[in-house]
């Protein structure tokens, strides 16, 4: 027996099923593919708006920091208002830790005792 190949440019019987059968697939998995793409745009979108928030947190942690007259207490509490007005969390889910840096090395530098200045 001998098998013909067509020459024909529109594909016939088996070809053409499978030819449906692909683009089928391709109905059906294309908008899920489409559906995730989005959502991970849109996640990563809100992890970089959340890093920006907590890095405007901290810039206002600082500002008040240099205060004449400011305590941790003070600055942990103004730290903990911007988290919980802009990223919309608890203040039981917000946790600061103050930590002082040498400019010129980025060691840590201890904090002195508490002074009261009159």
């Amino acid at each position: 027996m001998r098998k013909f190949v067509s020459l024909s440019k529109f594909p016939t019987g088996a070809d053409q099923q499978r030819r449906g059968a692909a683009m089928v697939e391709m109905a059906v998995c294309f908008p899920v593919f489409m559906l995730l793409l989005l959502l991970g745009i849109i996640e990563f979108g809100r992890g970089l708006m959340v890093s920006q928030l907590l890095t405007s947190a901290a810039r206002e942690g600082c500002r008040s920091a240099v205060i004449d007259g400011a305590t941790d207490a003070s600055v942990e509490a103004e730290m903990i208002t911007q988290v919980v007005n802009t990223v919309g969390c608890t203040a039981a889910d917000v946790g600061i830790s103050i930590v002082v840096t040498s400019v010129s090395d980025g060691s840590v530098v201890p904090l002195p005792a508490k002074h009261h200045h009159d």
